[in-house]
């Protein structure tokens, strides 16, 4: 997912049901997972401050 933004990465969340995502580095290495609520959380922010 290296890259993905924000709104690109909850949508293929929707689009495919996950509740979780893995987050990897610039190798293609899993070093952690991202939430829906996570997300949730961020795109509120993210819209707060535009």
């Amino acid at each position: 997912m290296l890259g993905e933004d924000l709104l690109s990465v909850a949508t293929k969340m929707y689009t495919n049901q996950l509740s979780a995502i893995p987050v990897t580095d610039a190798e293609g290495r899993m070093i952690g997972s991202i939430n829906s609520s996570r997300i949730l959380k961020l795109l509120v922010e993210q819209f707060k401050n535009n």
